[in-house]
């Protein structure tokens, strides 16, 4: 896939991950439509992305509106051209313990990272089929491959995502329309810090002992490194599009972690269910300091 001169749209663009696929994608030599929720810091990527040469629009939009959806997605055509590269980013986290997930949790966390998506591409996808090319890249999450416990409902909507851009990328695969799904796993941003976990009052029913939790979760911290820099992982994905693969992972741990699960699965479920129960110990302790 060739970046340069392509248009791009990028939903949830304002921070994070988001904003680092569409600084990378601007020095790549694409021109940027970037979407969002919050206008202001939409205005500030969009005014550093153009003070470097690039072209950049920022266009708020709520992907729970159709409406709204294809009233951006005319606005990008008239503006700047048919859309090239979709990045589906946007996304939200909801998570704790399954007992005190409510049906709107489940509701809010699959109409936007699931049915947002798909939102969009029904936008972009008549013009793509009619050009006879075009690219969707959906950014789902290590957590769409193997499921943590304390966040079942991000998972499934991110599992639900997985498996939409593999049906996806057959359908589309002869009409000359490429599709990726990224699954990154340990990314610094908001998302990583600012949402905690819901939890029962009853204590978690982990039965190790503190010291060996303590040294599996600094045993997991060494496996996973420290948290991947959000312009790093951008990079990343961005080369992978260049490369045209389907699946790309931003790290090296999530492909051994799902290899495990398919090589071994019964000892993998043992070993995920201690992890997890540790997690959970920890997520009590640090709330109750």
């Amino acid at each position: 896939m060739r970046i340069e001169g392509a248009v791009a749209l990028i939903t949830g663009a304002e921070r994070g991950l988001g904003r680092a696929l569409a600084v990378t994608l601007a020095r790549r030599g694409a021109r940027l439509i970037l979407s969002g929720l919050e206008q202001e810091p939409l205005d500030a990527l969009r005014a550093s992305i153009e003070a470097t040469g690039s072209q950049a629009r920022a266009l708020r939009c709520d992907l729970r509106d159709r409406a709204q959806i294809t009233a951006l997605v005319e606005r990008a055509n008239a503006e700047f051209g048919e859309i090239d590269v979709l990045v589906n980013n946007a996304g939200i986290t909801v998570g704790g313990d399954i007992r005190l997930i409510s049906e709107s949790d489940w509701d809010r966390v699959f109409d936007i990272n699931l049915r947002g998506a798909v939102r969009v591409i029904d936008a972009v996808l008549p013009t793509m089929i009619t050009r006879g090319r075009g690219y969707i890249v959906n950014i789902a999450s290590a957590a769409g491959l193997v499921a943590p416990a304390l966040w079942i409902p991000y998972a499934a909507s991110k599992f639900a995502l997985v498996g939409f851009s593999e049906g996806l990328r057959a359908a589309l695969r002869a009409r000359g329309i490429a599709v990726s799904v990224a699954c990154p796993m340990w990314i610094q941003t908001d998302m990583l810090t600012s949402v905690r976990p819901q939890l029962v009052d009853a204590a978690s029913r982990c039965g190790t002992s503190q010291p060996m939790a303590r040294a599996w979760i600094q045993l997991m911290s060494r496996l996973r490194g420290h948290p991947m820099a959000p312009e790093t992982a951008a990079r990343r994905i961005i080369r992978g599009v260049e490369r045209e693969r389907f699946m790309i992972y931003t790290h090296r741990t999530t492909r051994l972690v799902v290899s495990a699960r398919a090589l071994a699965p019964n000892v993998f479920a043992r070993l995920w269910q201690y992890a997890n129960e540790i997690d959970e110990r920890c997520r009590r302790e640090a709330a109750a300091e």
